[in-house]
């Protein structure tokens, strides 16, 4: 947010607003506080600053659809892409310096407006896909619904696409010229034709199909590649494949934004996978060899579990990870040693007779917290009696009552 106010509250539009209701809102907005047209008032530069940044956001299809899920989840500052005062993407600043000097010059060496290409709204569709998808990238076929420009009239809203003629009030251009007089002079706008709406034409009959519309509803099914490792929320945009702009002109886009399912083992952590590795005690204790699988399913990794292993113990297995266009990442191994929790008489006296043979110097970490308690509480302290006995000494008293561990 700027001063506590999203893009959309900036240039005063909703947020379902179309590119064209935000394009004509900027353009209101940059003309009143440009700074050329507002020498004494200096807070004219700070919202000049503000309209043009929500603009370079929300005039860019790829980032609006990005700042929209940042909103969606309460963050709505800092967003990338914004620089200021350093002009809007998408939009050419031309025109807002078109309409100043038009104000106050009319049409003399401007050359006069261009005609805007009418353009479509954008579809954004949501995804789910697998981890392994997102991890080693597939190919997927997204079904949306969208407007298509209608086949049996090619978009023009008139039977058979012929039944149609020149518009007489524009003559067929789809703009008319109004010139006013004022004290700075004679004053030229162009503005879109209100008869035709800016086509040019003239329906004699309307089509069938799309009864004048000019576009029909239709679902698409449009095949993509999932580029490797794409991340939850993520997104492409395939140009020209959203919606057909009613009147005709150019498609919107399709944003495909990536929702990825959880997997039962891996972790990620950018292009980095993570995985929790349960050992038992035998190894844990003595060492040995464990499998660590790919996360392609293809293989595994055996590691070397070092005699005297803790949990949380970590392994970094280098080029391991998710590897993309941008490089590779790294796996990262956990180690998680289970203890049993259910004994027989029989395993409950070796681990009596393990419990004897045991010295403090095979557990350091238990003996520097002796030692700590000791330093902090003294001796005598009942802190320091809870822990003064010796490994295992609980085994041998449930031992000796008949008791198992449950």
């Amino acid at each position: 947010m700027i001063n506590g106010k999203t893009y959309y509250e900036i240039l005063g539009v909703e947020q379902n607003a179309t590119d064209a209701d935000i394009k004509s809102a900027y353009r209101k907005l940059a003309k009143k506080y440009h700074p050329d047209l507002n020498k004494d008032n200096p807070q004219a530069a700070e919202r000049f600053r503000e309209v043009n940044a929500a603009n370079e956001v929300l005039s860019n299809p790829q980032s609006r659809a990005q700042y929209d899920m940042q909103l969606k989840g309460g963050f709505a500052g800092g967003f990338a892409g914004a620089s200021g005062f350093n002009g809007a993407a998408g939009f050419d600043t031309n025109d807002i310096f078109g309409d100043i000097f038009s104000q106050f010059f009319g049409d003399r060496g401007m050359g006069g407006q261009r005609k805007t290409v009418n353009k479509g709204e954008n579809v954004v569709k949501e995804i789910k896909i697998s981890f392994l998808d997102a991890v080693l990238g597939s190919t997927h076929v997204v079904t949306y619904n969208c407007n298509q420009a209608c086949p049996d009239c090619k978009g023009t809203g008139a039977k058979n696409g012929t039944a149609y003629e020149k518009c007489s009030h524009c003559d067929g251009s789809g703009q008319v010229r109004m010139v006013q007089n004022s004290i700075f002079g004679q004053t030229v706008r162009i503005t879109t034709c209100p008869k035709c709406n800016g086509t040019g034409k003239k329906i004699i009959e309307k089509c069938p199909t799309c009864h004048g519309k000019t576009v029909i509803k239709k679902e698409v099914k449009i095949p993509i590649n999932i580029p490797a490792g794409v991340d939850n929320d993520n997104y492409i945009t395939k140009t020209g494949a959203g919606h057909a702009p009613i009147g005709g002109g150019i498609n919107g886009d399709l944003i495909i934004v990536f929702k990825v399912e959880k997997h039962p083992l891996f972790q990620r952590e950018n292009l980095n996978l993570h995985i929790q590795l349960p050992i038992d005690l035998q190894t844990a204790i003595a060492g040995g060899k464990v499998g660590v699988p790919l996360v392609d399913g293809q293989g595994q990794i055996m590691l070397d579990i070092p005699s005297g292993s803790q949990s949380g113990k970590k392994f970094l297995l280098r080029g391991r990870g998710i590897t993309t266009s941008n490089g590779k990442g790294d796996m990262v191994v956990e180690l998680l040693v289970e203890i049993p929790h259910k004994f027989s008489s029989k395993q409950l006296s070796l681990l009596a007779e393990l419990a004897e043979s045991l010295q403090s110097e095979q557990q350091p970490i238990l003996t520097n917290y002796k030692k700590t308690l000791r330093d902090l509480y003294g001796p005598t302290s009942s802190v320091e009696n809870s822990t003064s006995k010796k490994p295992f000494d609980h085994i041998k008293d449930i031992f000796k009552n008949g008791k198992k561990r449950g």
